[in-house]
């Protein structure tokens, strides 16, 4: 449920009520990672709180029950000829275009750098537009960084040009104690529970390919010398500032683009990371957009979607079925079933992007469907290709052989990274030799964390293991040789909901979309038979069984219902496969039909309808009981017939007693009653003897 509060000063007045008709607006809410976000809505004439919404200085929340999802401004108002104002209102982050930095140069960490814009954009706004250093995960390979301006420049335009196009990674904004605080983040780090799925919440897919970031040549530069000029490639590329990439110029022709790495202080490392860049830009990207709707608004139970989160979808048709970060929404507050969710990267219009200007950054290479081995590898191989040289020492041992160290400082005991080889292994520290990990000469491998492209083992040795992908062969687990092994699926919150081990599975939670096969086993209270389905339920110490499927006496049984006391079994109910019944009462508050006989060891009753029997059926049982009428086409045998209307039937009735019958206006025939001969003729008693 979606409550709209606006807040002037002190004053907290609601404006959206979805329960209220007097508190009623039409509204949509768009956010997207990285952005400020909109919240557009309509507030009529009638309102009682539309004088108290001002540009500017009235500020919106939007609460999901009581979880705030949108906090910003109002930064258009336009009145209709109805008098209707249509409000636009922006994200909180936008306060950060409020502030303007001055001309400077820095050099340092990627947190010193962010708390120095927060500073000045602090030390510039009133207190609720105020931000404070949050949590920074997004790091660098050398954690220095360079970074200047030599304009005044809006503090927020400075933190994405400056950090988030250079290094990626996302904004998220977090209030504790009513503070609000400002996280730069590699990753969120959450996962949505919910899954999107073809044929449940999948509106559509859409792969693009983007030519606007194509670039076939590139001007490197690196950062400025003490000479006043910048670093280039010159020296280390016979004599050029430029590469090319051969093989896209002969697709797309020359398409030159410029690219300034501020932090390269060395004409080879340039090189390298330019060819990287050129690589990546003279491909033809694409992207995926997924939009998608959340099943959490419609279902209590089911987790709804956070933006930010990684998401998992699955697509037969598509052949996907990957990981995707969700990345955009648009809820619709007046009617949350419309809303719409977005996954991966939203399309570039030709008009915004500028790939020849030098605000140009590296995209960020790390897709939404990158996998962990990659993600490790390309960021690895980056650390090694500019990462600084390390310092030997090599220590005499009194048998004359040697112990050799790397490290990072001059001093090996001033040194927190140290490698160092010896008769028992090779072994890594980056905390001083406090820890180690590395090769031992037994052929153990001790790690912290394995990214491999395969393992090839014979068994593998754990006590619990994490895996994304576990791809061809097989995983056993149980067997003679190990009747421990165990495997658990948890959900979000670290709780078992499944169980898989040498017993079978066992699950407290779950959707099966396909087809389930079992021959034996139970779900749900029903056990799964050779025979078919069978539920038992005990009510007042008696037990109720119901069976679908054969019986042990026949198998043109379809459905039996049977009471099953503690010395006897009763049979309620025989449904065969022709259609017959067999049941010790029937009751229906409405009519009862049946195309056959129809048998009953007890009574036959419609309580509000009418008895038919069709085509050349028969009644025979023990009393027929309708407010209706009771019509056969074939014969009637039964103990006592009970009707307030007509009884009908095409050949004989045979019955002990009748009450208030009517016979039907136009029958003629002659009928048995007890030992009584009845002659009705025209629908009238003309004779009984």
């Amino acid at each position: 449920m979606y409550i709209i509060k606006a807040k002037n000063g002190d004053e907290i007045v609601t404006l959206h009520y979805i329960n209220s008709s007097e508190l009623a607006l039409t509204q949509v809410l768009e956010q997207e990672l990285n952005t400020s976000g909109t919240l557009s809505f309509q507030i009529a004439d009638t309102h009682m709180h539309k004088d108290k919404l001002v540009e500017l200085t009235t500020e919106i929340y939007v609460y999901d029950n009581e979880e705030e999802i949108f906090c910003g401004r109002i930064i258009h108002i336009q009145q209709t000829i109805y008098n209707t104002k249509s409000i636009t209102c922006e994200g909180e982050l936008a306060y950060l275009i409020d502030s303007q930095l001055r001309p400077y140069e820095y050099s340092g960490s990627i947190v010193g750098l962010l708390e120095k814009y927060l500073n000045e954009h602090n030390a510039m706004v009133e207190d609720r537009k105020k931000f404070y250093l949050g949590n920074v995960t997004v790091t660098d390979n050398n954690n220095y960084i360079v970074r200047s301006n030599e304009n005044y420049v809006k503090t927020l335009t400075e933190i994405q040009d400056k950090l988030v196009k250079n290094l990626g990674g996302y904004l998220r904004i977090r209030k504790v104690a009513g503070k609000r605080y400002l996280d730069y983040l590699k990753d969120y780090g959450g996962e949505n529970e919910q899954p999107i799925r073809f044929g449940e919440n999948l509106l559509d897919i859409t792969k693009y390919i983007d030519p606007t970031t194509i670039i076939t040549m590139l001007i490197p530069v690196g950062a400025e010398k003490e000479d006043g000029t910048m670093l280039d490639i010159k020296s280390v590329n016979n004599g050029k500032d430029y590469i090319e990439d051969e093989e896209a110029i002969k697709k797309y022709g020359r398409i030159c683009g410029y690219k300034q790495w501020e932090d390269v202080t060395v004409a080879a490392n340039l090189l390298t990371k330019s060819k990287e860049y050129l690589k990546k830009q003279a491909a033809l990207p694409s992207s995926l957009e997924v939009q998608a709707v959340d099943l959490g608004i419609l279902d209590y139970n089911i987790s709804k979607f956070k933006i930010g989160y990684w998401t998992k979808i699955i697509s037969v048709p598509h052949n996907l079925e990957d990981r995707i970060l969700l990345t955009k929404r648009t809820l619709d507050l007046e009617n949350p079933a419309k809303s719409v969710f977005y996954l991966g990267q939203t399309k570039t219009s030709l008009t915004s992007s500028n790939i020849n200007s030098g605000k140009e950054v590296e995209e960020n290479i790390q897709s939404s469907a990158e996998s962990t081995y990659n993600k490790a590898k390309r960021e690895f191989n980056t650390a090694i290709k500019n990462a600084n040289g390390l310092f030997q020492t090599s220590l005499q041992q009194p048998d004359g052989s040697t112990i050799t160290y790397l490290h990072n400082k001059r001093n090996l005991t001033d040194s927190d990274i140290q490698i160092v080889v010896n008769s028992a292994g090779i072994a890594v520290s980056n905390d001083g030799g406090e820890n180690w990990y590395g090769l031992e000469v037994d052929g153990d491998f001790i790690a912290k964390i394995l990214n491999a492209e395969g393992i090839n083992a014979e068994w593998v040795r754990t006590g619990t293991m994490q895996a994304n992908r576990i791809a061809g062969g097989e995983l056993v687990l149980g067997g003679n040789s190990n009747t421990s092994g165990i495997m658990l699926i948890k959900d979000s919150n670290g709780n078992v909901i499944g169980k898989w081990d040498k017993d079978g599975i066992e699950s407290a939670k779950g959707v099966f979309s396909g087809e389930i096969r079992s021959s034996l086993g139970e779900i749900g209270g029903w056990s799964i038979t050779n025979e078919g389905l069978e539920s038992k339920k005990e009510i007042n110490g008696n037990t109720i069984k119901v069976k679908l499927g054969g019986s042990n006496s026949s198998d043109d049984v379809l459905l039996s219902i049977s009471y099953e006391r503690e010395n006897s079994t009763e049979n309620v109910m025989t449904l065969y496969k022709t259609g017959y019944i067999v049941a010790n009462q029937i009751y229906s508050n409405n009519n009862v039909e049946v195309k056959g006989d129809l048998v009953a060891e007890g009574s036959i009753r419609a309580a509000s309808g009418k008895i038919f029997i069709s085509p050349d059926g028969s009644i025979i049982g023990g009393s027929v009981t309708s407010d209706g009428d009771i019509s056969s086409d074939g014969n009637m045998s039964c103990n006592n017939i009970f009707t307030k209307k007509w009884v009908d039937a095409k050949d004989t009735i045979n019955t002990g007693n009748v009450f208030s019958v009517n016979w039907k206006a136009g029958i003629t025939g002659t009928y048995t009653i007890g030992d009584k001969t009845i002659i009705v003729t025209g629908g009238i008693i003309t004779s009984i003897n």
